[in-house]
């Protein structure tokens, strides 16, 4: 998929469905993307750069450090997703 295209409504639909259809009640959960709204991705932005969220400013440093090895394995013409790690 390239950037700007999208199936985000199917891939909700799909993703509902396949939650709200578990056996389990207990795994009968809406996914944690569907619940934010424009005020909750700020405040989760504020969150993420908080001095001691770490997870951030570890990633980062990692990124600053290796960042220029790691292109060197993508070749040409590629798309580098990440994925996060939630």
């Amino acid at each position: 998929m390239k950037i700007g295209e999208s199936n985000l409504s199917k891939t909700f639909k799909a993703m509902l469905e396949k939650r709200l259809l578990y056996k389990d009640p207990q795994q009968r959960l809406l996914p944690s993307m569907l619940l934010s709204d424009d005020e909750g991705l700020k405040l989760w932005s504020q969150i993420t750069h908080l001095p001691n969220y770490y997870q951030t400013r570890d990633e980062i440093e990692l990124l600053e450090e290796n960042g220029k090895k790691v292109a060197e394995y993508i070749v040409p013409g590629c798309t580098l997703v990440d994925l996060g790690s939630g």
